[in-house]
């Protein structure tokens, strides 16, 4: 991974990160898995990283998000 170009990403984009916990990412992982999709832990990152940045306002209810989701319940 080539850090300057991230954090120069991050600037351009006017990007945010936040780091959620393990347990926080299993939650989302059962959440996605719910509504019948599968996914892997790495990727219900992005969706417990979205619902975090939706409670601190940052993503507003009106606005759509795009997590994106890779792997499959038959890989865990």
């Amino acid at each position: 991974m080539n850090l300057p170009k991230a954090l120069r990403s991050l600037q351009i984009m006017n990007g945010v990160v936040r780091q959620v916990s393990d347990e926080t990412i299993m939650e989302h992982k059962a959440l996605v898995g719910r509504y019948g999709f599968g996914c892997e832990p790495a990727s219900a990152a992005s969706v417990a990283g979205a619902r975090q940045l939706l409670e601190e306002g940052i993503i507003q209810p009106n606005e759509r998000v795009a997590c994106v989701l890779t792997g499959h319940m038959l890989k865990d």
